[in-house]
């Protein structure tokens, strides 16, 4: 999975391909799921429960599909906020798929070791992260994300998300690394964001549950 900024900046790009009207709380819907790490990474079984995940990249698409055929008339006063959900867990997706094994082979062409990959990989992100403060985008981003409101989705209820919110724009004014990333790029983002559009189309694709 991505690092929250990478979840934000893709929801930006595909957010007029979605016909999003409140981009506040469709950014929101963006990081919810997240919400479970505040303190940290929660467990498995916690992280799992929370982005309805299954280990099995399949098995988790069609988890999504049937939980927004499910869930989709629930949410129709907050759809917007409900497709940042949906489009978190397929973010999560397509950048295990599609970007995660070329930023693991970069790493170790850049001299990472297998059993250092993991830890690398977010030091990577961090410094992906910097690089995306920096996006003319940002503060719009920010912004837009300060004037939401939390809504309860999946295991992640309303007090939970609002401090999570609090928590991404606290961090966001801090500075994680002063070295530029070795491996990822902006053009990640919208290699991402080119897949999680395919996905969310095709898990979509259902008619709601009556």
């Amino acid at each position: 999975m991505p690092s929250t900024m990478v979840h934000l900046f893709t929801a930006d790009k595909i957010a007029s391909a979605l016909e999003i009207n409140d981009i506040s709380q469709f950014f929101l819907g963006s990081v919810s799921p997240d919400a479970v790490n505040l303190n940290g990474f929660a467990s498995q079984e916690v992280r799992y429960a929370a982005h309805i995940r299954s280990i099995d990249p399949e098995v988790w698409k069609n988890n999504v599909s049937e939980f927004y055929r499910k869930n989709l008339s629930a949410y129709i006063n907050e759809i917007d906020f409900f497709k940042g959900f949906i489009v978190h867990l397929l973010t999560d997706i397509a950048w295990d798929e599609f970007i995660q094994p070329d930023l693991f082979e970069g790493l170790r062409r850049s001299g990472i070791t297998e059993d250092n990959l993991r830890k690398e990989k977010w030091v990577e992100l961090d410094r992906l992260d910097d690089l995306l403060l920096s996006d003319s985008r940002f503060e719009f981003i920010r912004s837009r994300l300060s004037a939401s409101h939390p809504v309860a989705v999946s295991t992640v209820s309303q007090e939970l998300l609002e401090k999570f919110k609090e928590h991404i724009l606290i961090q966001t004014n801090k500075k994680k690394s002063d070295e530029k990333p070795v491996v990822l790029k902006y053009e990640h983002i919208e290699a991402v964001s080119k897949k999680v559009l395919e996905l969310y189309n095709h898990v979509t694709d259902v008619p709601p549950a009556e």
